[in-house]
């Protein structure tokens, strides 16, 4: 909600690998999707959990799972179960990323 410099400022790791992933797949733009289910959606994926018929077993946590031990959203709060968040690096940083990975092979090959 604050936009792009607060996040690389709040979650820089997430950022620079994000950044990272625009340049090895040369994409312009970085997609952010966040899915948080509300408690009735919540009750679906357990249902659907429990008729997984490839390889069900690593699935039957969540169908076993308690309400509190999965996350979910309460009521018509703020969020929304999904949140998609598309966004452009910063200008420079794409190069900057660059410049410091070539300082780092230099530095390798020195060893």
């Amino acid at each position: 909600m604050e936009g792009v410099q607060a996040f690389k400022e709040l979650k820089p790791e997430y950022y620079w690998q994000l950044v990272s992933n625009a340049i090895l797949t040369d994409s312009k733009f970085i997609e952010i999707i966040l899915f948080v289910p509300n408690l009735e959606q919540l009750y679906e994926i357990q249902a659907l959990a429990s008729k997984q018929e490839v390889d069900p077993h690593k699935y039957l946590f969540i169908y076993h799972a308690f309400e509190n031990e999965l996350p979910y959203l309460v009521g018509d709060g703020l969020y929304k179960p999904l949140n998609i968040f598309k966004f452009e690096p910063i200008h420079g940083d794409r190069e900057f990323l660059i410049q410091r990975v070539q300082m780092a092979e230099e530095l390798i090959q020195e060893l």
